[in-house]
């Protein structure tokens, strides 16, 4: 674990900091869609596009706005039971990055937990001043209770904690420390999946029965021993749910 100050975690995150205000002031987007595209642009970043932030601060407004769209359509997608059709397609995005609504849906479960990660530890810390300047007053109750954004709980990224900034409510010191996780993100996707994120339910068809040994051979040779238990089948839909 480390520690650094406000200011400190703020430098670090410059960026993104100046593309937030940009969502929510100048371009009047809703304080949690731009929670959220923050969320999912960061999300990106960790899934291997290391310099997005760098490509998207060297955009002109209209196309940063339209890869903020675009955005939204991603985080969206991963709300729906369907995958993206063909006409859906994120086109500004895929020019700076090999990506596609198909390979974000793909990745879905992924994908909800990273955003879901990013948007509480990451998001809810570095925005927080600008969080609170932007809510109507009637929005923060107190000093020590989170602040009241309109549209979270989200449905699919659950609620986010945002507490009233001290630096810009009690005059903050560099020696109060703000204490965040170890590490560039303060996660690690492959460490706090929740075992629905980690689950399997293979399907085989009736009459062709296969033997859980089976079944983990066929997983520990391919990606070593990464099962951690197995259930038996469930009878009436034959279907064999697996923990990885």
């Amino acid at each position: 674990m480390s520690n650094c100050s406000i200011e400190q975690l703020h430098a670090f995150y410059v960026q993104e900091r100046l593309l937030f205000v940009k969502l929510v002031q100048k371009f009047s987007r809703s304080l949690a869609e731009s929670l959220l595209v923050m969320a999912t642009w960061l999300w990106l970043e960790d899934f291997g596009f290391e310099h997005i932030f760098s490509v998207i601060m060297a955009l002109n407004d209209p196309l940063i706005a339209a890869l903020a769209n675009e955005a939204v359509l991603c985080f969206r997608c991963l709300e729906s039971e369907e995958p993206p059709n063909g006409f859906s397609q994120i086109p500004v995005t895929a020019e700076f990055m090999d990506i596609s609504l198909q390979i974000i849906y793909q990745n879905r479960y992924s994908a909800i937990t990273g955003i879901k990660n990013f948007l509480t530890t990451v998001c809810s810390r570095i925005f927080s001043d600008i969080v609170q300047q932007v809510l109507p007053s009637s929005y923060i109750t107190s000093h020590n209770q989170p602040l009241i954004i309109p549209g979270f709980p989200h449905p699919t990224f659950g609620s986010i904690n945002v507490m009233p900034s001290v630096a810009s409510l009690d005059n903050f010191s560099s020696r109060n420390l703000f204490h965040i996780p170890s590490g560039i993100w303060g996660w690690n996707a492959s460490c706090i999946a929740t075992e629905n994120d980690r689950t399997l339910f293979l399907t085989f068809s009736r009459g062709i029965p296969v033997s859980e040994a089976e079944v983990r051979l066929v997983f520990t040779e391919k990606y070593g021993e990464t099962v951690l238990r197995a259930f038996t089948y469930l009878s009436t839909v034959e279907t064999y749910p697996m923990r990885t």
